[in-house]
């Protein structure tokens, strides 16, 4: 829940500082640094060089928010999953029950066997 809250705030203050950066002329079709910079982003990820309009931005925003729950989702199924597979008894867990069982059983027959050996040997 708190990455989920932190995701929203950030993601208002990347807006923020989107709609400062174009109110001042950093950012825009008449500035220079957004054609000069490099591209930020990895290969295969949208590239938006000069956005025209907050529109554009906004839309752009609320697709990456989109890909991001996507894979938050994902992640959330994965571990899930996992947190499943650990809690299900493994291979080990099982043998070592049935040690503790036999083992519980060859002290009951220890002592049993040594309590007859002791009658016996009262009776001759």
């Amino acid at each position: 829940m708190a990455s989920r809250i932190g995701f929203k705030a950030g993601g208002r203050a990347l807006l923020m500082a989107l709609v400062a950066a174009f109110a001042l002329g950093l950012l825009g079709p008449d500035s220079g640094g957004a054609q000069n910079a490099a591209p930020a982003e990895p290969a295969g990820e949208q590239q938006v060089s000069q956005p025209a309009d907050y529109g554009q931005v906004l839309s752009l925003l609320q697709a990456q928010k989109a890909e991001l729950g996507q894979e938050l989702r994902r992640l959330h199924r994965e571990l899930a999953a996992v947190k499943q597979q650990l809690e299900e008894p493994g291979l080990g867990t099982v043998f070592s029950g049935i040690g503790y069982i036999l083992g519980l059983f060859g002290t009951a027959f220890f002592i049993h066997a040594r309590a007859a050996y002791q009658r016996r040997s009262r009776e001759d």
